[in-house]
């Protein structure tokens, strides 16, 4: 490994293609690379070259879930939490706390006429983001999560290279999103178009003018200068509306579709050194808080739930993750982004 290797915080794709290559004795492409990100062997990173918005927010289990009950004839609870949360229908699942306060506040004969909706995104059955209102300027290098069009985004550019076929726009629901070393999730945020309001405004001023040479044939009598003055500043009143009642509509941030097209896929130098540990059979324990999955902690954490259930005992995630927690000394919300339910 290389002096310069080390002293770098990150290597584009290409030179971790090079460095791979060394490293392995065989040739990497750029391609290899973004596959060995899409599967899960190779933790990915964007670096945004202008700084972008984000809204961020932290992962919570199923117990920490946020949720609210809407008057709806049509639907039952159950048939609600099927179309909203899709794979949580899990009979055995007790409510989450705040769920069953909400419950609570309603007779039981009543609460058939109520749907239940989730206030969280879902990472997967057992894994929550909770978002902030407001907004994060991004910028330097993140990680990618691979949890949303994060995903699609890195595909699309490993089918440009492999000449496959194009990934259609679309895909996750929530966007993309990208990670912090301290386990923060952030959801791309991109901003409205003002495109239209702006044409919109010069529009108004042409519909002045127009109106007004009409006028001009209609009552040619008439001296129409002074009102030909007044055509810029009819047109600035309007403006100044028109902005007052776009003014939400111009603030207003959305979930961005895609990572931006300026930003730069690269690796972190830490990243090669977890892969190429891999490689040796020696996994390298992830930053403490990571959402990557963790193959050291997903081991132990198999062990303690093939004991739950020698015992008889129910065993979910957030169980085993609570007494492997303890064993470890760590937080129960580390050690459930780090290990899977495999059991």
């Amino acid at each position: 490994m290389g002096k310069l290797f080390s002293l770098k915080e990150w290597l584009t794709i290409d030179d971790a293609a090079r460095h791979l290559s060394t490293v392995l004795g065989e040739d990497v492409t750029n391609a290899d690379v973004l596959r060995l990100g899409l599967d899960g062997r190779l933790r990915l990173s964007i670096q945004f070259v202008n700084h972008t918005k984000g809204r961020c927010g932290k992962v919570v289990t199923w117990d920490e879930t946020d949720w609210r009950l809407a008057p709806e004839p049509n639907f039952t609870g159950d048939e609600q939490m099927e179309q909203d949360v899709p794979g949580l229908t899990d009979q055995c699942r007790t409510n989450p706390p705040k769920l069953q306060a909400l419950y609570d506040e309603i007779c039981e004969s009543e609460r058939g006429k109520y749907c239940r909706r989730l206030l969280n995104l879902i990472i997967d059955d057992e894994r929550f983001l909770v978002l902030s209102d407001d907004l994060t300027v991004l910028e330097g290098v993140w990680d990618l999560p691979m949890i949303g069009n994060e995903l699609r985004h890195v595909e699309s550019k490993y089918h440009d290279l492999t000449g496959g076929p194009s990934i259609e726009p679309g895909g996750f629901f929530a966007g993309a999103f990208v990670e912090g070393l301290d386990g923060e999730i952030c959801q791309i945020q991109k901003r409205r178009d003002n495109k239209k309001l702006q044409s919109g405004l010069k529009a108004e001023l042409e519909d002045l003018k127009h109106h007004s040479a009409q006028m001009m044939v209609l009552d040619p009598l008439k001296d129409w200068a002074a009102d030909d003055e007044a055509l810029p500043h009819r047109a600035g009143e309007n403006r100044k509306k028109f902005m007052d009642e776009g003014k939400a509509r111009l603030a207003t941030y959305y979930p961005a579709g895609a990572l931006p097209e300026d930003a730069v896929i690269v690796v972190r130098t830490e990243a090669l050194k977890v892969f190429e540990q891999t490689l040796n059979s020696a996994p390298a324990a992830k930053p403490e808080g990571h959402l990557n999955h963790d193959p050291v902690l997903q081991q132990r954490a198999n062990q303690i739930a093939e004991d739950q259930k020698a015992k008889g005992l129910r065993v979910t995630r957030d169980k085993v993750a609570k007494l492997l927690a303890k064993e470890l000394g760590m937080t129960q919300e580390t050690v459930v982004r780090r290990i899977r339910k495999d059991w």
